[in-house]
């Protein structure tokens, strides 16, 4: 059994080093708890929370829609059942 949580962390690429001020604007979506910027082959890790997944699903929505966002990928943390009950997988070091 999956069980989807209510968070999700999205790897987001910009268009151009100039863009990268448009991470500032993505801050101010609902949903979004952490913008952080990072070198590599993304720009910034946005760590969105919501109540259920319409609710990450509109702000992944809204961050690809963000001025500037060239894309926008979703890792949803999820639970695998087990058989001595719930054990995360993805999203804790």
């Amino acid at each position: 059994m999956v069980l989807i949580q209510k968070r999700a962390f999205v790897l987001v690429t910009v268009y151009s080093d100039a863009d990268r001020s448009s991470l500032f604007e993505i801050r101010e979506i609902p949903s979004v708890k952490n913008v952080d910027m990072v070198l590599g082959a993304f720009d910034a890790v946005v760590t969105v929370e919501g109540e259920d997944e319409t609710a990450i699903e509109k702000a992944v929505a809204s961050i690809s829609r963000t001025r500037g966002v060239k894309e926008a990928k979703p890792l949803v943390e999820v639970e695998v059942s087990s058989g001595r009950g719930m054990r995360q997988i993805i999203g804790r070091a």
